[in-house]
C-alpha cells in the first residue's frame, strides 16, 4: 500500500504505531469503508485513526514554478521577469491555477497569461506529515512519534522479541511463561508502562527486571539498544 511504502521510505518500522493516516480520494473515486475493513486497515498500517479528507492542503504546500523551456522558447528575454512575478504567486494564485489552468501575471511594460505548459507545481509536506500520491488517492501519514507512540513501539518490538525467543526454546504456543530482563531505562520504562499488553500478548504471569544478566538469557537488540531476556516455563 501507499502507506506502507511511506513507512518503508522513512525507515518508520512496521511495528512502531503512529498516531493516524489521512486518505484523500481523487475526482470520480469513491471509497466506502465499513467499521471491520477500517480496524483491518488500521491494524494493518498500525495507526490509531484513519481520517477520509476532500482535500490535501493541510498535509502538502503546493508552489508554482517557471517550466523555462517553454517560457524561454515563447518569450525570450521576458523570462528573468516572468521568474520573478511567478516566485510571488501564493496559495490562492496555485487553486487558481489548478482550476483554470492558466494565470495572469502583470509585468512591467505589460500583462501576460501562462498556460498550463508553461508552469509546473511542485509539492512539498508539511513538516511532520509524509504524503504520497497515485492515480486515484493521495496518503498523508503522520509522522510525528510522541513519548506514549514511542514507548508503544518499543513494547511491540520486546514482544516480538519475546516470541522468537520462545519459538527457540520450543514452547508450546499455550504455556505460561515468566520472563526476566536486563534493560537500558528507556526500554524498562516503555516495558513498564505497557505491562499488561505485553503480558497478554506473550502469556506471561510476570516480568522481572535485574540489574545483572539473568542466567540462560538471550541477546536482543531493539531500538540500537541490547537487551538480556531470559524465559522460564511457570512452575
Amino acid at each position: 500500500s501507499l502507506a506502507l511504502s511511506l513507512r518503508k521510505k522513512l525507515k518508520i518500522r512496521v511495528r512502531q504505531p503512529l498516531a493516524s493516516v489521512s486518505i484523500i480520494a481523487g475526482a470520480g473515486v469513491s471509497l466506502v469503508l465499513n467499521n471491520e475493513l477500517l480496524d483491518l486497515l488500521k491494524l494493518e498500517l498500525n495507526v490509531k485513526s484513519v481520517n477520509f479528507v476532500t482535500q490535501s492542503s493541510s498535509f502538502v504546500e503546493k508552489k508554482l514554478f517557471p517550466n523555462f523551456r517553454i517560457i524561454g522558447k515563447k518569450h525570450g528575454a521576458l523570462m528573468k521577469e516572468i521568474a520573478a512575478a511567478v516566485s510571488s504567486l501564493n496559495k490562492e494564485h496555485v487553486v487558481q491555477f489548478e482550476k483554470t489552468k492558466k494565470i495572469k501575471l502583470s509585468l512591467s511594460n505589460s500583462n501576460i497569461i501562462l498556460s498550463n505548459d508553461e508552469l509546473i507545481i511542485k509539492t512539498t509536506s508539511v513538516p511532520g506529515w509524509s504524503v504520497v500520491t497515485s492515480d486515484d488517492f493521495t496518503v498523508a501519514l503522520d509522522t510525528n512519534i510522541n513519548k506514549e507512540l514511542f514507548k508503544e513501539g518499543v513494547a511491540r518490538e520486546f514482544i516480538n522479541r519475546v516470541q522468537n525467543i520462545r519459538k527457540g526454546l520450543g514452547f508450546s504456543v499455550t504455556d505460561i511463561i515468566k520472563i526476566t530482563a536486563l534493560c537500558e531505562n528507556e526500554i524498562c520504562d516503555s516495558i513498564k508502562e505497557n505491562l499488561n499488553y505485553i503480558k497478554k500478548e506473550v502469556l506471561s504471569s510476570d516480568v522481572v527486571f535485574v540489574e545483572k544478566k539473568p542466567n540462560k538469557h538471550e541477546e536482543v537488540e531493539i531500538n540500537g539498544t541490547k537487551v538480556y531476556i531470559a524465559l522460564n516455563l511457570k512452575s
